[in-house]
């Protein structure tokens, strides 16, 4: 295969290329005071995590800290910060054009605007924020979710975030068109599963906007009918390999992804 790397953000339109949704490892064993508490972040092998996927030449196009792998859920706020920082000093020695984004979403609006200024100040380039989960909200209340979020952090771009099986909303096409309404919406992280659906949203998404795959097994179908990128898991082990793929099949060299 070429090693040969696509430059960032193909196309001009943000976030596209391969986006690793990077690990968060944690030390072993419980509190300090074996009270049951929760271990504290392991940022030595953070760091080694780092300096692996970026160690893949300049096919990691953007880092994605504290998303669902990257165990948004369980960490707090010191936490946050810390790995923010030490993702954003990472990348700006490795190569100041890989974007690191950060994922604030929360099911209550007040709190997702909290952790999206916190990440802006950390040093994040963009946000990452998934559907409010358990609330259900309808279209209108999505909108006003995302909206409120935007206001909060003026200019940061923002990649919505559908995973249907994790929150029990589905991002339809139809509320996504509604969605791209927020000038600062600026890319969708699809994972629902339904390639079909993943189709009408690249069809129907407006020029400069990007639909992205969100699961790994369906990189090659998700950017055969429009995706323009991947954030990957896999990528995590295999970032060189995940690189090559995604590019090429962004490329149309079907055989060389495959």
């Amino acid at each position: 295969m070429s090693t040969t790397a696509a430059p960032h953000t193909p196309g001009g339109t943000p976030f596209t290329g391969l986006s690793v949704a990077l690990a968060t490892p944690f030390l072993a064993g419980v509190g300090a005071d074996g009270d049951g508490r929760k271990p504290g972040v392991d940022h030595a092998a953070f760091g080694r995590l780092l300096e692996h996927v970026l160690a893949g030449g300049q096919g990691v196009d953007h880092l994605v800290v504290l998303g669902s792998t990257g165990e948004a859920a369980t960490v707090d706020d010191v936490e946050r910060h810390a790995l923010v920082r030490q993702a954003v000093e990472a990348a700006r020695a490795h190569d100041p054009r890989v974007r690191v984004v950060v994922g604030t979403g929360h099911n209550d609006t007040a709190r997702a605007c909290e952790l999206s200024a916190q990440a802006v100040a950390a040093g994040a380039d963009g946000l990452l924020v998934v559907t409010p989960y358990y609330n259900k909200p309808q279209v209108a209340g999505l909108v006003a979710h995302y909206r409120a979020v935007a206001q909060a952090v003026p200019g940061t771009p923002i990649i919505a975030y559908n995973v249907p099986g994790r929150t029990g909303l589905n991002l339809t096409p139809e509320a996504m068109r509604a969605l791209w309404e927020v000038e600062q919406v600026v890319a969708l992280k699809e994972s629902s599963g339904d390639v079909r659906q993943m189709a009408r949203l690249c069809q129907e998404a407006p020029a400069g906007r990007a639909v992205l795959a969100g699961d790994d097994d369906l990189a090659l179908p998700a950017i055969a009918v429009g995706a323009r990128g991947l954030v990957s898991v896999v990528a995590n082990l295999a970032p060189v390999e995940t690189a090559e793929l995604v590019h090429a099949a962004l490329a149309d060299d079907l055989c060389t992804a495959r």
